[in-house]
Formats: C-alpha cells, sequence, structure tokens
C-alpha cells in the first residue's frame, strides 16, 4: 500500500506545516515590498544585509532569520511589526 508506505509521522507534518507557513509569511512580505515599490537590493542596502539574504527571507527560509532580522525587515518597508505566537508560529504582520 503506498499510503502506508508514506511518512506520515506527526514530526513529518509538523514541519511541512512550519515550511509552508514560512513560504506563505515569505510571500505576503514580497507582497508588502512590491506594494511599497520597492527592490530587494533597496531593502537590503537599508537593512544593512545582502539581497540574496532579503531573497532568502522572501522565499521563506525563515527559521534561520532572527526576530530583530524580521523587524528590520518590516521597517525597511516602513511598517511595524507586532509578535504574538500561534501554534508556535509568529503571525501578526502589520503594515
Amino acid at each position: 500500500n503506498v499510503r502506508e508506505q508514506r511518512d506520515t509521522t506527526p514530526q513529518r507534518r509538523a514541519a511541512a506545516r512550519e515550511a509552508l507557513e514560512n513560504q506563505i509569511a515569505g510571500y505576503r512580505l514580497v507582497e508588502l515590498r512590491k506594494a511599497r515599490g520597492l527592490t530587494q537590493q533597496q531593502v537590503a542596502t537599508t537593512m544593512g544585509i545582502s539581497q540574496r539574504r532579503v531573497s532568502a527571507i522572501e522565499r521563506g527560509d525563515i527559521d534561520r532569520s532572527e526576530l530583530t532580522t524580521l523587524r528590520t525587515y518590516i521597517e525597511a518597508l516602513g511598517g511595524q511589526i507586532h509578535f504574538g505566537a500561534v501554534d508556535g508560529w509568529i503571525r501578526s504582520y502589520r503594515q
């Protein structure tokens, strides 16, 4: 049975869910940046990091990011971020 062969442990499902949530959060950050007419390079310069790191954040590579990095990203867009843990993930981005 193919279904039995899949690794569907609770840990694997949780990791997949977290990866998807990170990708969604990254997509939302892209939307915010584009709505403000900014390039990744402009955000990177404002933040004092590389454009590659901004790209990684926007692709959902958020696990590696510190909260200060995410706050700095949002501030580079002219916004504020308020953190609140829900189901183990930060859910509250505010423009």
